[in-house]
């Protein structure tokens, strides 16, 4: 690259020279033409001069009578001078001549040899060959305005002449001979001219052009010598400089590379592992100080179980094979921006973060492990690897990586020490909570696996009538000894695990199953109410599975009241619009569950096409007392019945909450007041008898 770079400016030198030289020279011809033009000028104008001192001298003597000759015959444009011509006593005739005369005869004497022209014209003329041409009569024209000469480059003949011009004044003596013309003292009458021939000049000239060419041409093959023996030493010096870097940043490449990195893996050693972990610490200056929210920067160490004893089978370089393929596959489930190092002779260490949560950290602990488990072939056989991992959390654990690396490799010696692969944290507490999550989510696997998922019923009722007029299903978990799990500690799990998909789809399918079976027991057509998590509703399956569950279960779908929270909007508008218009076109009702617990209450109720508002309960608890709660109460009453939707509150507990909901407009309820959440079987008990009732 260096060596383009010298040969591209060395170019640019070669042409800047050549443009130079063309400068120089186009000037010198160019100043060279313009002296040859001034100095043909000042010949001219000194032709003119002495022309016009004859021309003087002849005024001043009026003219001059010379003897009649062959060469000198009397002039017949003067003929109407008495006095033209006059006889010696001897009966010689002389004949007058004009100072024009005098001086066309001098300028002829003196240029016998050349081809220079001088002329005496006048717009009003006796001779016809003094009849101005196209220039001189420009030039008169120029005299009449003031000016005293004129100069220029003309055409006659063909040829390029010089040419210069002076005006004439007619004087006193002038009025004899040109009186006739219409003349009077001190006009301008003419002119005298000089017209030197330019093509001779210019042959003279162009033979110093072919010299000076050829002297510039010389000068620039000379440059341009001297540029490429440059150029060539300037290439030669900078390949030595490049290789001479080169070697340079091959030795530094290769300390760098003894220093931070393992030389049989080629993976990143300890000290690069540390400085790399280091920096992500200290660049991340928005890691919280408490283990439950931010984002976590997670250090785990690596230890395959059968490694040492493929040390001591086969060769090092087999092991060294093993170690990176473990790496590779590790690789695979962490992020781009985490570091993975060779850390010792049968340990891996690499980081984690974009986790917001331990739970989220764990199951990527879990894809690891299975991914690790898959067997590798080598020359030695085929291996099944057992992983144990080691595992210290920023900030929780330390706030430094060398910490870090200390704790997760007591985590890892821990989890050794059980002997059973899998994972451990340095944090006791964290690892229980984990093992905890762990647990729950098999839990929830087996009760979708087993059919230990129940739903029970809450009646929602008219207060003034009395009248069932809808249910709302309510998920409950069984363990293996039949006792229910509470709510609070499944949802979350199953929400992060993902498992809230296929669990959501059966409570969807069960609630509509036994709505049908409900209203073929009682012969009415009761509303049931089913919630859907925010992950579920963003489903794009989500709609078609509606339609596919009311069309097997033979559910009206107006019967089918879909209960969502605000969450649910967090995130993509147009796309939460979208379905839940396809879910109204289906025919289900839409809840909002919750309201006013939310981000932006009231910004979406226009937009969404939503039936019912579901006062929450922390609302309804406190309106007895709270004059806060009541007006708050009564606000969301009002503004649902002037927005058209239905309002229900949730959690009445006692008479008092119904009679102030029922004054304040709000009829429909749900709550312990009138009846807590019941098995099916018992539900339909409950409801038989309320509408015998």
């Amino acid at each position: 690259m260096q060596t383009s770079f010298v040969k591209r400016n060395m170019i640019l030198f070669a042409i800047g020279w050549t443009i130079m030289v063309t400068a120089a020279m186009s000037v010198y011809l160019w100043l060279d033409h313009q002296y040859t033009i001034d100095r043909e000028k000042v010949r001219a104008q000194t032709l003119l001069e002495r022309d016009l001192l004859y021309r003087s001298w002849g005024v001043s003597k009026g003219g001059i009578y010379i003897k009649v000759s062959d060469k000198h015959q009397p002039n017949p444009h003067l003929a109407f001078l008495p006095n033209r011509d006059v006889f010696l006593p001897d009966g010689t005739m002389l004949t007058l001549t004009t100072p024009s005369n005098i001086t066309q005869q001098a300028f002829e004497i003196s240029n016998q040899a050349g081809e220079t022209l001088s002329k005496i014209t006048a717009l009003k003329v006796f001779n016809p060959s003094n009849v101005p041409d196209m220039w001189e009569r420009n030039a008169i024209k120029q005299f009449k305005q003031g000016v005293k000469e004129v100069f220029g480059v003309d055409k006659l003949h063909g040829k390029s002449y010089i040419r210069t011009m002076r005006p004439f004044v007619a004087g006193k003596k002038c009025i004899k001979c040109h009186s006739a013309q219409g003349y009077n003292v001190g006009q301008i009458r003419g002119g005298l001219s000089i017209s030197i021939p330019l093509d001779p000049v210019l042959a003279e000239s162009r033979q110093t052009t072919y010299m000076v060419t050829a002297m510039f041409f010389g000068l620039w093959c000379m440059g341009m010598v001297g540029i490429s023996l440059q150029c060539r030493k300037l290439k030669r010096q900078t390949e030595l400089a490049v290789e001479h870097e080169r070697q340079r940043d091959h030795a530094e490449t290769s300390l760098y590379y003894m220093t931070n990195y393992d030389a049989r893996t080629n993976l990143p050693n300890r000290v690069l592992f540390e400085e790399r972990t280091q920096s992500i610490i200290s660049q991340d200056s928005n890691l919280p100080q408490d283990s439950n929210q931010g984002n976590w920067l997670t250090v785990v160490m690596l230890e395959m179980k059968n490694f040492r004893q493929l040390q001591e089978m086969s060769a090092e370089s087999v092991s060294d094979t093993y170690l990176k393929i473990c790496a590779e596959r590790i690789a695979s489930h962490i992020h781009s921006d985490d570091v993975i190092a060779r850390i010792d002779e049968n340990r891996l260490i690499f980081t984690l973060g974009h986790h917001e949560e331990q739970f989220g950290i764990c199951h990527v602990f879990k894809d690891i492990l299975e991914g690790l488990s898959e067997p590798v072939q080598l020359p030695a056989g085929e291996i099944f690897p057992v992983a144990f991992l080691g595992a210290a959390f920023y900030p929780n654990d330390a706030n430094d990586i060398s910490s870090l690396v200390k704790m997760s490799g007591a985590a890892l010696d821990r989890s050794l020490e059980k002997g059973e692969g899998g994972f451990e944290m340095y944090s006791e507490m964290m690892q229980s909570e984990a093992v905890d999550r762990i647990s729950m989510e098999n839990s929830l696997r087996k009760a979708l696996q087993d059919d230990l998922f129940v739903l029970h019923y809450q009646p929602q009722v008219d207060a003034v009538t009395g009248e069932v007029t809808g249910a709302e299903a309510l998920l409950r978990m069984q363990d293996e000894k039949g006792q229910l799990v509470p709510p609070d500690e499944f949802i979350p799990v199953a929400e992060e695990s993902g498992l809230i998909i296929p669990i959501g789809e059966w409570v969807l399918r069960t609630a509509c199953i036994q709505a049908v079976r409900l209203q073929k027991q009682t012969g009415i057509k009761l509303q049931m109410g089913v919630n859907v998590s925010a992950r579920q509703f963003s489903d794009p399956a989500l709609t078609e599975l509606v339609q596919s569950i009311l069309t097997q279960t033979g559910l009206a779908p107006e019967c089918l009241e879909i209960e969502i929270t605000e969450s649910t909007f967090i995130g993509d508008i147009d796309k939460t619009i979208e379905t839940l218009t396809d879910l109204k076109i289906l025919g289900v009702n839409i809840a909002l569950d919750d309201f006013g617990t939310g981000y932006s209450s009231l910004s979406y109720l226009n937009r969404f096409p939503i039936d019912r508002l579901k006062i929450d309960r922390s609302f309804v608890a406190d309106i007895a007392e709270n004059e806060d709660d009541r007006l708050l109460v009564g606000l969301i009453v009002e503004m649902g019945r002037k927005l058209g939707l239905n309002v229900i509150a949730e959690g009445v507990e006692d008479d008092i909450q119904k009679h102030l909901l029922i004054g304040m407009g709000c009829h429909a309820m749900q709550g312990f007041f009138f009846g807590r959440p019941l098995s099916f079987e018992d539900f339909c008990t409950l409801f038989e008898g309320l509408h015998s009732h």
